[in-house]
């Protein structure tokens, strides 16, 4: 009987990814401003590649839900966030890089929640003379 709970136990801490989404590869259109496009995002435990940006999460069982996110590929950034009751929210500072080679902080925040096999994403940026950009897009669980 333990070996059945811990089996169990181990499959439910693998199935989800991040919070209640589940583990996997999720493709959607995402609209920033009047440009919509088609993206995919891939949630695993512990990271989620967005394009050609991966951000990877660390979480600590004393830290009450809250979480460290950090870039690993793309551009350079760290932040925290927290688990929602339906997904995930965090803010995050990217060294945003310039055409002209100047580096600047460009900071930016992703709520992500899931319902009925959906991931929904509202998310905001803020860099250079463009200002803040909002994106949202709806994901859908690739079989």
């Amino acid at each position: 009987m333990k070996f059945i709970i811990f089996l169990t136990t181990f499959i439910s801490v693998n199935a989800f990814a991040l919070g209640p989404i589940l583990n996997g590869t999720y493709a959607g259109t995402e609209t920033c401003g009047a440009d919509s496009f088609s993206t995919r995002m891939v949630f695993t435990d512990e990271t989620l590649a967005w394009g050609d940006q991966v951000n990877a999460f660390e979480f600590d069982a004393n830290s009450n839900g809250f979480f460290k996110v950090k870039a690993t590929s793309g551009m350079a950034g760290s932040g925290l966030g927290h688990f929602t009751k339906n997904g995930l929210h965090y803010e995050i500072i990217f060294d945003f890089v310039g055409k002209d080679g100047s580096s600047h902080p460009a900071p930016g925040e992703d709520t992500l929640t899931y319902k009925d096999g959906i991931v929904h994403l509202d998310s905001s940026a803020s860099a250079g003379p463009r200002g803040k950009i909002s994106c949202s897009g709806d994901f859908s669980l690739v079989p």
